[in-house]
């Protein structure tokens, strides 16, 4: 599309009702489930494009595998997804990992959530290990709620130390 096509066409979205941004959102999002899923998970390339080999932003994007976008860096030529060095890498059923998620938040167990989600007993503690991974690898920026404090207290050996940071005993 032109560019000067596609400004006069985000002025005249600034006046849409909003009827019709759910209308345009849910049109552009798609019906299928797992369209909506692959675009939460690519968004983090579109927002913050970088190589999780070597941290670098220049990427090109490099084809489709399925209905994720693959991209390529410019300095490691490596390939790579929006999952890959991810707790959710090369996990499959896409379209079934927000049930299971519902089911792990009602606090079920491993065979129900299995039985639950079609899924094999297997496949349901791999996912369950790797989707509790995942809070681990996102850095919280923000605290909300209730947040408490305390102190802890950790032993600490200075046997073997020549000089000390606290007085002989």
């Amino acid at each position: 599309m032109i560019p000067a096509q596609f400004k006069k066409l985000l002025v005249a979205l600034e006046h849409l009702t909003d009827k019709q941004t759910k209308d345009l959102e849910k049109f552009l999002k798609g019906d299928n489930l797992i369209q909506q899923i692959i675009a939460e998970l690519e968004q983090r390339m579109i927002d913050e494009p970088e190589c999780p080999h070597c941290h670098s932003g220049l990427i090109n994007r490099h084809g489709k595998v399925g209905s994720m976008q693959r991209y390529r860096c410019k300095n490691c030529t490596k390939t790579f997804n929006a999952l890959t060095k991810k707790p959710l890498a090369r996990l499959q059923h896409k379209e079934k990992w927000l049930d299971y998620l519902q089911c792990m938040i009602n606090g079920k167990v491993l065979r129900a959530s299995a039985i639950d989600c079609d899924i094999n007993l297997k496949t349901s503690f791999r996912w369950r290990h790797r989707f509790l991974k995942l809070p681990a690898t996102m850095k919280a920026t923000l605290l909300e709620g209730i947040v408490e404090a305390d102190e802890t207290l950790f032993v600490r050996s200075e046997k073997g130390n020549r000089t000390l940071e606290r007085n002989p005993r």
